[in-house]
């Protein structure tokens, strides 16, 4: 963190949460420590975390995410992974290849840090796999790639993108993705992924259409 917030001028150590963020008051509450921080009578955990996040982070990174956030939250709005293969592909026309990709992989990574690869391939989210797969390899980040990659290998080598069949597959094959969750996880702690992610897109703002957000 710099020496100074770009709002409150909080000094290095000092943790800072707008008394109220609906009115985006710039009065702060300061706490001197992490333990005190976190023993605050009053404070929801939504609250603490806001006030830990100030802390972390510099006024750029919190910039760049609410982009980042902004460029991901466009494509959540827009693609349409319920009703098959078909109305997949036709949702994603209105978008960029690599908006595409972006969906996919940021679909996958929350199912496999929620419930692993089998609740990714049993839920509707499986239909972006290949998409997924094809994102991380665009976005230089191989390792991700080849997680995902082994995973499908395991459930045929080419799951089904409609649901029902690749339930079915799931079912018959049981594959234990065990280490393969194992593999994700190690590959995402601390929040790797987002924060190659928020690189990426930064750095390619063309091809997520950033300057249609105002970026």
């Amino acid at each position: 963190m710099s020496d100074s917030d770009d709002r409150h001028g909080a000094t290095v150590g000092q943790i800072l949460l707008p008394i109220d963020g609906r009115s985006g008051m710039e009065a702060p509450v300061q706490f001197e420590s992490l333990d005190a921080m976190w023993t605050a009578d009053g404070l929801s955990r939504g609250e603490r975390w806001t006030a830990w996040y100030r802390r972390s982070t510099t006024p750029q990174q919190r910039a760049d995410q609410r982009l980042f956030d902004s460029v991901v939250q466009r494509v959540l709005d827009t693609v349409d992974m319920y009703r098959g293969p078909e109305a997949y592909r036709r949702s994603q026309q209105a978008l960029t290849r690599s908006q595409c990709w972006l969906f996919a992989v940021v679909w996958y990574a929350s199912e496999v840090d929620n419930g692993g690869h089998r609740q990714f391939y049993d839920n509707s989210t499986g239909i972006v796999w290949r998409d997924a797969r094809d994102g991380f390899e665009a976005f230089e980040l191989p390792r991700f790639a080849e997680v995902l990659s082994a995973s499908a290998e395991r459930m045929g080598g080419a799951p089904p993108l409609e649901r029902e069949p690749r339930q079915d597959l799931l079912d018959r094959l049981r594959p234990d993705f065990g280490d393969l969750d194992t593999r994700f996880y190690a590959l995402d702690e601390g929040r790797a992924l987002k924060a190659l992610l928020i690189r990426y897109v930064l750095a390619h703002p063309v091809a997520f259409a950033v300057d249609e957000l105002g970026g």
